[in-house]
């Protein structure tokens, strides 16, 4: 035999003896572990990432979105009913409108910072952008023609109206934009479950080697336990359910914003929206540039008052509770009011309708809108408090799911090397 193919089987028997099989389970053990963290590490990455989009991106565009909803339908509102007060003009609805038109394009800027690079949604809001100071100087000339009392006057209203009702209107543009963050809030967390789901299993992988490893040292050394391993073990399954907890209570937190903040905030500008449109269609009527059928203001009453209605059912504490009944009350007087001014129309009163929409119309609606607006607030409130709860359940994972294993894995190699020195 050569000495080459002596050397090769000498080799050969080193890599056989217990003591090389213990160094390259060692080896495996650790490589199993450090993938562990790899992907408990980029799980705990991602929680984070998607939490604070949440908390900071998505979340925000939808308030926004909606608030800037609000802000168009008010200025179309308060517009109408400035029109409808003759040459006089009403100046709270005047002023009214003036602080809607201002706060609209700050909330198109703030929209836009916060959609990232969603060309669809940039594009809605240039539309916006475009569609408003098409509106607003609409809206100069139909008042400038109404105060000189120019028969062209209502046709340039009901050209504004369009505009922001319209198919092609700035209501139905935002409301696109808030569609697509309505997807990202039902998908952001996609990619984070995936990876807690690998980091879990892969723990899971990691806990089973280092036990099957004690097992078979116990066998081979005849020791009943690896204090370095067994501690290993320990700590790696702490892992495991610190990640468990904080995924779940995460979840909660997120799913308690959604259903007690989140979706009332959306449930409740749709009411305030819905009831604007509503208010503007009673006065474009009287107008006379509006289409609103007796059928469709009783329609759209019922559909605010369902809509009062549920949020009544979801409030989750005394306090939204009282605030969705006192919207309920507010909401009935109004349309107590709409009720008087149709009646007044069917009777031949148009001056009265007119006289009664300006006053008492104007008053009830007013108190009902401060009151939506107060119930949006607390519930503002109340999401960003949550979901900075379930942001505070991931403080240190991210360095945990790093610190852990690297420990773990130390523990473990520590543990094979004792039992490696006792066969030299």
């Amino acid at each position: 035999m050569t000495i080459g193919g002596v050397e090769q089987r000498l080799s050969l028997t080193r890599l056989r003896t217990t003591p090389a099989i213990m160094r390259s389970f060692s080896i495996a053990i650790t490589v199993v572990i450090a993938l562990a963290s790899v992907f408990a590490f980029l799980a705990a990455q991602e929680l984070v990432r998607s939490t604070d989009e949440l908390e900071q991106n998505v979340v925000p565009v939808l308030i926004t979105s909606q608030g800037l909803v609000a802000s168009l339908a008010e200025a179309d509102a308060a517009n109408t009913s400035v029109f409808l007060s003759g040459a006089n003009e009403d100046r709270q609805q005047r002023r009214l409108y003036e602080l809607a038109v201002e706060r609209a394009p700050r909330q198109i800027e703030d929209v836009s910072a916060l959609i990232g690079d969603d060309a669809s949604a940039h594009d809605a809001l240039k539309d916006v952008g475009s569609g408003l100071t098409a509106y607003v100087a609409t809206v100069e000339q139909a008042r400038a023609a109404n105060l000189a009392g120019e028969p062209d006057a209502t046709r340039q209203l009901a050209e504004a109206i369009d505009l922001m009702n319209g198919s092609d209107g700035m209501l139905n543009a935002v409301e696109a934009v808030t569609a697509q963050a309505t997807v990202s809030f039902d998908t952001v967390d996609d990619t984070a479950d995936v990876l807690v789901l690998l980091a879990l299993i892969g723990i899971v992988i990691a806990l089973g080697a280092l036990v099957l490893g004690q097992v078979w040292l116990q066998k081979k050394t005849h020791r009943t336990l690896n204090p370095a391993m067994a501690v290993a073990t320990v700590i790696l399954l702490a892992l495991e359910i610190w990640i468990i907890g904080a995924y779940l209570g995460r979840a909660s937190d997120l799913d308690a914003a959604q259903a007690d903040a989140s979706d009332a905030i959306f449930a409740t500008s749709s009411v305030q929206t819905r009831a604007f449109e509503l208010k503007t269609g009673i006065e474009s009527d009287l107008i006379g540039t509006s289409t609103l059928s007796a059928d469709d203001r009783i329609a759209a009453t019922e559909q605010v008052a369902t809509e009062i209605t549920n949020l009544i059912a979801g409030a989750d504490n005394a306090r939204e509770l009282a605030a969705a009944q006192e919207l309920e009350i507010r909401f009935a007087r109004y349309a107590a009011t709409a009720e008087a001014i149709a009646n007044d129309v069917n009777a031949g009163r148009t001056d009265e309708a007119i006289a009664r929409s300006v006053g008492d119309g104007n008053r009830d609606f007013n108190g009902f809108n401060t009151a939506v607006e107060s119930v949006l607030s607390d519930n503002r409130d109340q999401f960003f408090d949550t979901a900075s709860s379930a942001r505070g359940r991931l403080n240190w994972l991210r360095l945990g799911s790093v610190v852990v294993p690297i420990v773990a894995a130390a523990l473990a190699l520590w543990g094979w090397q004792v039992r490696i020195n006792e066969y030299w």
